[in-house]
């Protein structure tokens, strides 16, 4: 049985980096159904490449350089998605003045953190040590996908003629009302993800601090 399955996490890490780009072009075209869609698909392959590889013990020097790297080229289309449509909030006043120091500088940290730990894997596979992934680790990765999804999500509803609907909650229309819970969603949750990166990203270096020459 363990050979029919050696080769699948190989085939989805391959899988999420050729996803990634097609994610940021459905996303680039206003496509946000299908960028969404196929946001979550790549992230189901990085789980599901994780326990293949943990149930069958495949673990294979390509899946521990490229999948790390596959994880890292999804997040930065995510990231660029960002950068380019600002969630709603950060386009009105007065977080439209904020925007590089509440969206720009936690993502900006968050991009450090992932090129600081890429860099300290490269030099640990010189010394013939895996850099092994934590539950802090995977915990930022989650949250990663959490406030991305929010966002895109955000953006599916918004887009969605949400306002011919013409509904209305005190002095709230609807879609005014759902951009500030989904921001606000997404800025707390990118705040604990960016501080979440940084911890994760000193205990890795702590760590292996003996490994590192």
């Amino acid at each position: 049985m363990t050979y029919y399955f050696k080769n699948i996490p190989n085939i989805l890490t391959i899988s999420r980096i050729i996803i990634s780009p097609i994610f940021f072009l459905f996303f680039i075209y206003n496509n946000y159904l299908m960028a969404f869609i196929l946001f979550v698909i790549a992230n189901i392959t990085d789980a599901l490449d994780g326990f293949f590889a943990r149930r069958y013990k495949m673990v294979s020097n390509f899946g521990s350089i490229y999948d790390p790297l596959a994880d890292k080229i999804l997040i930065l289309f995510a990231f660029l998605c960002i950068y380019l449509n600002p969630p709603f909030i950060f386009t009105e006043p007065p977080l439209d003045l904020y925007v590089v120091e509440l969206l720009y500088f936690p993502l900006f940290l968050i991009i450090f953190r992932d090129i600081i730990i890429t860099v300290l894997r490269q030099r640990l596979k010189n010394n013939n040590v895996i850099l092994k992934a934590a539950i802090i680790g995977k915990i930022k990765t989650w949250l990663q996908f959490l406030f991305v999804s929010i966002y895109l999500v955000e953006l599916l509803i918004l887009n969605s003629n949400l306002s011919r609907y013409n509904f209305n909650y005190g002095i709230l229309e609807l879609d005014i009302a759902i951009s500030l819970v989904f921001g606000f969603s997404f800025l707390v949750i990118l705040y604990i993800t960016s501080l979440v990166s940084i911890i994760s990203g000193f205990f890795y270096i702590f760590k292996n601090r003996t490994h590192i020459s």
